[in-house]
């Protein structure tokens, strides 16, 4: 019997006489991916990393202050940006691709020109560090998320702030593609979801035990993914906030969440050395990325879902280049008994009893 990839062969009442059940789990379809050389540039850790919409940059933040571009096709530095006093804790390219945004421990968020590379505007309105930066799908506001409690939605062309009060520290934000809504993450576990036309809060969505460091949306918005401090990620309904399911990290804390383009893989990078790729729909992973070799802080999917970026903890951003999905050679079974072929269970993580101590 020939069996396809990403199944379960349960064998069970009759092997041989017996009442014994076995399982054969088979490999899923995995992706090819080859580790590129490190691109070396930066003298502290990598805290963030960002493509540009067209694919063909990347800009790296660290805790060295610096910003470097990279160019995608030959791996080497396009410039340098000027030093800021403090660690670059986030980045984010406007839609268009004509703004680079960069949230720092400064205290200050600063817009930079991409045609020029000359800074358009340097913002102080938090009084903490700013640990998150996203532009709304249209590109017209800027949300920064501090440790000061607030997110600020910053008008780009007028300058006018509104500001989301939450009174706890907020380490991360995410607009959903349909401009609707605005997703932020506490240092508490919970998730708050705002109006973004209004301000208005909506709802918290809770689950996790530990900050939540990281969110992100899938291309159409049905779905958001949030990375927690307490080793997981929660998969939740973009729509109705209603919690999917619930996966596991890797070796300590999800620092960084990133969907493929197409939402059917999810990249984790987290306080051990690898990067784990997971199913969306199943859970299961597909691949464990291993090349750097401290925390991985940071990772993000190029626009047409062949790269993969990384920052780490050892000074070094990585590019890992998904070449091809790769069908796995079909497994001859030869079973004494018929056959019943079930879907492979995915990963069980149980809730944890008492909420942790960050």
């Amino acid at each position: 019997m020939i069996v396809p990839a990403q199944t379960t062969i349960d064998i069970s009442a009759g092997l041989s006489g017996t009442n014994e059940t076995s399982a054969l789990y088979l490999p899923i379809r995995a992706p090819e991916v080859i580790v590129s050389t490190p691109l070396i540039g930066h003298t502290n850790y990598v805290r963030s990393v960002a493509f540009s919409p067209d694919g063909k940059t990347l800009a790296s933040g660290s805790w060295d202050g610096y910003i470097i571009i990279w160019d995608i096709a030959t791996g080497s530095k396009l410039r340098t940006l000027p030093r800021n006093y403090g660690t670059v804790w986030s980045l984010a390219f406007s839609p268009d691709g004509a703004m680079l945004a960069a949230g720092s421990e400064d205290k200050k968020t600063t817009i930079w020109d991409v045609a020029t590379w000359s800074v358009r505007k340097i913002y102080t309105d938090h009084w903490a560090a700013v640990w998150s930066v996203a532009f709304s799908p249209d590109g017209s506001e800027l949300a920064s998320a501090s440790s000061d409690g607030t997110v600020k939605l910053l008008n780009v062309a007028t300058g006018r702030t509104r500001s989301l009060y939450h009174n706890i520290p907020v380490w991360s934000a995410a607009f959903n593609p349909d401009g609707k809504t605005i997703a932020t993450g506490c240092e508490n576990g919970s998730i708050h979801l705002w109006d973004f036309a209004t301000g208005k809060w909506i709802k918290e969505l809770k689950g996790h035990f530990g900050s939540v460091l990281s969110l992100d949306y899938s291309f159409d918005g049905k779905l958001l993914a949030s990375g927690s401090y307490d080793n997981t990620v929660i998969i939740w309904d973009g729509a109705t906030g209603g919690k999917i399911r619930k996966l596991p990290g890797n070796s300590g804390e999800v620092r960084s969440v990133a969907f493929s383009p197409d939402a059917s893989t999810i990249a984790l990078g987290s306080g051990g050395d690898t990067i784990v790729i997971r199913d969306v729909v199943t859970g299961h992973t597909i691949n464990t990325l291993s090349g750097h070799s401290d925390n991985v802080n940071s990772v993000a999917f190029s626009p047409d879902g062949r790269t993969i970026a990384s920052g780490g903890g050892d000074n070094n951003v990585r590019l890992w280049v998904v070449a091809r999905l790769v069908e796995p050679e079909p497994v001859i079974v030869e079973p004494k008994a018929e056959a019943v072929v079930t879907p492979a269970p995915p990963p069980v993580l149980e809730e944890p009893k008492a909420e942790a101590v960050i």
